[in-house]
């Protein structure tokens, strides 16, 4: 089984077990979304562009 093909839970236990290809699915899966919700909420892509990349910054060092 591929890591696309895998659930969110395996992956974030994956990722916090220091895999970053778990991480990168994880991110792949839902920056779209992320970004969707920021945007409405901002206003402006750009930040939304900055706010879905500082979450994901925050989440990777938070899975420490």
């Amino acid at each position: 089984m591929t890591a696309a093909d895998q659930p969110d839970a395996v992956l974030a236990s994956d990722a916090q077990n220091g895999n970053r290809r778990a991480f990168d699915q994880l991110v792949i899966r839902h920056k779209a979304q992320i970004y969707r919700i920021a945007r409405h909420y901002i206003g402006n892509s750009s930040d939304a562009l900055d706010i879905v990349q500082d979450s994901f910054v925050a989440a990777w060092l938070a899975l420490a």
